[in-house]
């Protein structure tokens, strides 16, 4: 008798626990990324010029946080990589 309930406490226990975790994860927010190949290169401000780019673009997320811009040079090609995390 004080195995069947034992088991049956442990196995409450152990779905409350699992439900309350699945909660916490659905609450993060998923990041997607965005990038585009503009001409030229990064230079001295290429993350305030990859942040003005993007903004000016008429398919952009509105209304949703946009994060970490960077700005990279390609290789070999004057032009540069732009990219930012936005929430999907």
């Amino acid at each position: 008798m004080k195995f069947g309930v034992s088991f049956m406490f442990y196995c409450v226990t152990t779905i409350l626990i699992l439900s309350l975790v699945r909660d916490v994860e659905s609450k993060e927010k998923r990041m997607c990324d965005f990038k585009k190949v503009y001409p030229g290169k990064c230079g001295i401000n290429g993350v305030w010029t990859c942040f003005t780019n993007i903004m000016q673009l008429p398919n952009r997320p509105k209304n949703v946080p946009i994060r970490n811009f960077a700005c990279s040079d390609i290789p070999n090609t004057p032009d540069r990589t732009c990219k930012y995390l936005y929430e999907c």
